[in-house]
């Protein structure tokens, strides 16, 4: 168990479980110890070695088998109690089931279950107008100093009131004389009308001129056209001239990833060791005459953890991890993503040591013999895998800089990149196989309040084929069913709905009719029993569960398998016929009971026939074929011509019809426990692995 590998402990593990509990518990109480101690050095260190998933797993033994353990044992007891207190919430409701049934009561737990969101010291992210509020106030205060601090000049007035008064006061007073008044009088009340109408129209003009300067004229008017340009500058192109951006998208940080967080992927962290040991003692290579590569490869299927592997990579070594898409490299005008890769290199030049990630490079570093769609597209893409190859060319051991690239097309790659000298060190992250699975969930449910019916490793078997990302997202999934139903603890069947919304989508609400209910329940029975009533029971695959409730964006119901040991690499003739009767076994059910099948088949047959044109077009399983591959090329052009294609086609509705004939008697023989199967969905639509068997064989286990 002091293996630091994840995937070697757990298969450890796996060994220990199929022991008797009298020769394992020595080891189980060593592990619960050692657990323990794991235990306290994660609060100090933040170590995610998946302790808590063996520790888990040997308690989940000890409570099964409690009958053949001597609950007085001291040692026993005291590991318990110590288990009870691990900061681990699945942990300790393994522990309290353990003590519950040696017949010891755990008490209340000591530490809190309810997860704690963490206090982030990162500001609130702000809303678009407070981004834009400072601009806003800016323009404002410039143009309270420009105007002087004045509103808006209105029209002037044609007369003032208190004018207006003086004007029309004289006029009301001679109206009231009745025998008029004498000439000087008039005079005067004349003369001042005149002063009073001068004062008036001066007044007028001092109150239309503005008070604010030129200058204050000038930003008034130029302000609103300065910030509608620095405007489109900004959001066109970023601040550059003519509407480039030229500097590169890269992220400087130094990661805290560390080769614990990495699982499932064991043989590439076997050769990442190797390059991590060539940076910590170069000496011992150096006398070999080795030299370290240049350049690594990270290729495989997306979201089997190809970037995660490098900033674990930069995280064991203390490097800068820089990291930038290969996109981010291509530009329209030429010359733009050559001067971005200089400005890559050159910061990690500065950043020594560093690792370079470049992810999916293949969008920038296709082959140049492929062509294009437009020329100038060609040159700019030629000069960036140029400069890079020449960036690379100019590396000696003592840059302190490695550059790691990740992609998913890598027979794409222009072979210069690919060469000894350049990305001359390759590395597969595939598609994690079934312990390798168990490993990533046992990861990312470290933090996980998990029952403890919960089985890691049956969900391993029911993932086959699904990568790290995809089973992250399982836990989470099932974490937010299990908070969406006020639930204190991910149960099994959130597990459950979490791998079903993974693999084939989440359940639909449709209303269906109980005659379209039957019918479903007729085709689904119909794949499981022409699977488990096989003659020859080598060919069954066990079943982990099969539905008649919608999921998804098509499928009505489903019938899930998987095998015991995990994935399958290899399919013998009769393997692959068992899989032909298995897919046709909706369709015959349904002409059984029918008379006629619907156009719920229609996917079935087309696996079917995927399956059978393999057999005789591209595996020579055809007498009648011999052993020539037949398939058509990539442009679907067949390479025996016509008559060739003819006799294909024959020999393949030859294999699915002797299929249906099978499959029609197997279930025909059958036709009690099909019936049996059918009632059991119609009442609980959905049926377990052990109520598949126990309908499938009565009287014997499958």
């Amino acid at each position: 168990m002091e293996e630091r590998r994840s995937e070697v402990k757990i298969g450890a593990q796996r060994i220990l479980d199929a022991l008797p509990i009298e020769n394992t518990l020595p080891h189980y109480l060593d592990l619960l110890t050692l657990a323990a101690r794991a235990d306290v050095q994660a609060s100090k260190d933040a170590n995610t070695d998946p302790w808590w998933y063996l520790q888990r797993t040997a308690l989940k033994r000890l409570a099964r088998e409690a009958s053949a353990l001597k609950p007085g044992t001291p040692e026993l007891s005291d590991a318990l109690k110590t288990a009870y207190k691990d900061r681990n919430a699945s942990v300790r409701l393994a522990a309290a089931d353990a003590l519950t049934a040696l017949g010891i009561d755990p008490g209340p737990e000591v530490s809190d279950d309810v997860a704690r969101v963490e206090p982030t010291t990162k500001a609130p992210k702000r809303s678009g107008f407070a981004k834009w509020a400072p601009i806003l106030l800016l323009a404002g205060a410039l143009s309270w100093l420009a105007l002087g601090n004045r509103a808006p000049s209105a029209p002037p007035p044609s007369n003032p009131p208190a004018i207006t008064q003086q004007i029309e006061a004289p006029a009301e007073s001679a109206k009231t004389d009745p025998e008029g008044a004498p000439l000087e009088q008039i005079a005067k009340d004349a003369k001042r009308t005149a002063d009073a109408a001068e004062r008036s129209a001066t007044a007028a003009e001092e109150m239309a001129k503005p008070k604010g300067s030129f200058l204050g004229a000038l930003v008034w008017n130029l302000l609103p056209i300065v910030l509608l340009v620095w405007l489109m500058r900004k959001f066109m192109g970023g601040g550059q001239a003519g509407g480039v951006n030229t500097k590169p998208k890269m992220h400087l940080e130094k990661p805290a990833t560390r080769f614990d967080d990495v699982a499932g992927i064991d043989e590439s962290l076997v050769e990442v060791q190797e390059i991590i040991d060539f940076l910590r003692d170069p000496a011992r290579f150096k006398k070999l005459g080795a030299r370290m590569p240049k350049g690594v490869l990270m290729e495989g299927p997306p979201g089997t953890g190809k970037t995660l592997l490098a900033r674990a990579l930069a995280g064991e070594t203390d490097a800068t991890f820089i990291s930038i898409s290969g996109s981010d490299f291509v530009e329209l005008y030429v010359g733009m993503g050559a001067k971005r890769v200089r400005e890559l290199f050159e910061t990690a030049r500065q950043s020594a040591p560093a690792i370079i990630f470049i992810d999916e490079i293949d969008a920038v570093g296709k082959n140049r013999g492929d062509g294009g769609s437009a020329r100038g597209g060609n040159d700019e893409r030629e000069q960036t895998i140029n400069q890079i190859l020449s960036e690379m060319d100019g590396f000696d051991n003592s840059s302190g800089v490695l550059v790691v690239a990740a992609t998913n097309r890598a027979d794409t790659l222009d072979a210069a990149l690919t060469r000894p000298g350049r990305f001359d060190r390759k590395i597969h992250v595939g598609l994690p196989e079934a312990m390798g699975r168990e490993a990533i969930l046992a990861l990312h449910a470290k933090k996980a309040r998990l029952t403890a019916e919960v089985d890691l490793r049956l969900i391993a078997r029911r993932t086959a084929g699904l990568s790290g990302a995809f089973l992250e997202n399982v836990i989470n999934e099932a974490a937010l069913l299990a908070a969406r139903r006020g639930a204190d603890a991910i149960s099994a069947a959130d597990i459950d709905e979490a791998v079903d919304r993974a693999t084939i989508g989440g359940k639909r609400s449709l209303r269906l009719s109980e005659a379209l209910k039957r019918r479903i329940a007729t085709h689904e029975a119909g794949h499981v029993l022409a699977n488990l009533l096989n003659e020859n029971a080598a060919l069954r695959v066990p079943v982990n569960k099969v539905t008649i409730m919608p999921h998804g964006s098509g499928a009505l119901g489903f019938a899930e398998s998987g095998g015991e040991d995990g994935d399958r690499y290899l399919y013998t003739r009769g393997e692959l016929e068992a899989r032909l009767d298995t897919a046709l076994g909706g369709l015959v059910a349904e002409k059984i009971l029918y008379g006629e099948w619907s156009t719920g088949p229609g996917s079935d047959l087309e696996s079917a026939t995927r399956v059978a044109r393999a057999m005789i077009q591209q595996l020579g399983m055809s007498e009648e074929m011999g052993l020539a591959q037949t398939a058509p090329d990539q442009y679907g052009q067949s390479p025996f011509g016509g008559e060739v294609d003819s006799k294909a086609h024959s020999e393949i509705n030859k294999l699915l019809t002797a299929s249906m004939e099978r499959t029609e008697a197997r279930l025909r023989a059958g036709a009690e426990k099909h019936k049996a199967m059918i009632e059991a969905l119609m009442v609980k639509e959905t049926l377990s692995a052990d109520e598949i068997a126990a309908l499938a064989h009565p009287k014997q286990k499958l």
